[in-house]
């Protein structure tokens, strides 16, 4: 006989898998990662082959001088899909960085339609470009720009410089080539808006809900919790997911596995 409380709960879970199944997942997975590229994919057509050349010097020049690598994504739209769920599971698809170095990777991602700027930072960059020094270099490199191709460009001459002054090595790539890299605030604890969508936290929410209940049931039931457990990490693999090990095109050799935790900053561009 199943109690009263037992039946309650199994409705309240049952509820919050539909809701993962009918609402939240179908938004996340609106989004589909491309293949890169290269260094540069520049899938909404805004940056000049020219600009698109001296990106990949810099990317390419950080990624042998150290463990770091710096990825270029623009799209044109992402219909519907919140900016930081699809550069979350684009980093950790394409395994931007170096695995060995806890994650040295670093998406800049952005939607141009949708007028979106996010920039993603793996777990073994995130003490050399915090949150807020991220925002920063996006407000101070990118967004004050006259174009697109001035502020990719500067963008990630900036990123690059601030990897490359923590690791004590110097680009030539960043200088000789037209790169302007501005001076950039010292002010590197300001707390800056993460952009974090409502979506996501939901999700997070009813992801640990689920963790919660099924918890309690595999105190009493064992298979109950055990397949919940399953569903909720099925149904949220972009949450917690790994990446896939890196992967690129024919004349580019590939990223390195990093890992992603969803450090970053995201703006309206």
């Amino acid at each position: 006989m199943v109690s009263s409380t037992r039946l309650k709960q199994f409705l309240t879970l049952s509820f919050l898998m539909a809701f993962l199944v009918l609402v939240v997942q179908p938004v996340w997975a609106s989004f589909k990662v491309p293949q890169p590229q290269g260094y540069v994919t520049d899938l909404a057509h805004i940056l000049s082959p020219a600009t698109t050349q001296k990106i990949t010097q810099i990317a390419m020049e950080l990624d042998q001088k150290t463990s770091a690598q710096i990825a270029v994504l623009t799209v044109s739209q992402l219909d519907g899909t919140p900016v930081e769920m699809a550069s979350l599971e684009t980093a950790r698809t394409w395994g931007i960085g170096s695995k060995k170095s806890g994650g040295t990777g670093l998406l800049i991602f952005y939607a141009a339609k949708d007028h979106k700027l996010r920039v993603e930072v793996g777990y073994g960059l995130e003490g050399t470009i915090t949150d807020g020094t991220s925002g920063e270099i996006q407000d101070d490199d990118m967004l004050s720009a006259k174009s697109y191709d001035q502020g990719f460009l500067q963008g990630v001459a900036a990123y690059a410089q601030k990897i490359a002054q923590a690791d004590g090595v110097t680009l030539a790539s960043l200088h000789g080539n037209g790169v302007l890299v501005l001076p950039q605030s010292q002010s590197q604890n300001t707390p800056q808006n993460s952009g974090v969508s409502a979506l996501f936290t939901l999700g997070l929410f009813v992801f640990l809900m689920m963790i919660m209940l099924s918890q309690r049931f595999a105190g009493s039931g064992g298979v109950w919790g055990g397949l919940f457990t399953l569903l909720a990490l099925n149904s949220l693999g972009g949450l917690g997911g790994g990446n896939s090990g890196g992967f690129g095109g024919d004349d580019f050799g590939g990223f390195g596995g990093g890992g992603f935790g969803g450090g970053g900053s995201t703006r309206d561009w």
